[in-house]
């Protein structure tokens, strides 16, 4: 396991690593290092404030519960904005979404509300 030295930013994959052990303090780090630009992108997609809140409630959700499959092949960055835009209304596509095991359970959710 990669340890930062005293005082430094732990890179992602030291938190990734942490957060998959059990670490809920290192996914407190990668969240605040990432809302500000998740909740940026959401908010230009969808430009209402309430939406935004919501989707970028469930990006977390999503990046903590898929982290496991995240595989390195790209930037963690866009990995995470990846999940922002498929779960963003204008989005066009779900890809990010497919390989998180609760894609399930957030399409039964989603099906449920609109058939209200």
């Amino acid at each position: 396991m990669l340890v930062a030295a005293p005082g430094a930013q732990p890179d992602e994959s030291e938190l990734i690593e942490r957060i998959l052990a059990g670490d809920q303090a290192a996914f407190e780090q990668l969240y605040d290092r990432y809302l500000p630009r998740v909740f940026g992108f959401v908010q230009k997609r969808l430009d209402n404030r309430a939406d935004t809140e919501e989707t970028v409630q469930e990006v977390f959700f999503h990046v903590f519960s898929c982290l496991a499959s995240y595989r390195k092949e790209a930037h963690f960055a866009a990995w995470v904005l990846g999940i922002g835009a498929a779960l963003s209304p204008t989005g066009s596509s779900a890809s990010a979404i497919r390989r998180c095991p609760s894609r399930s359970r957030t399409s039964s959710r989603t099906s449920t509300m609109r058939r209200r």
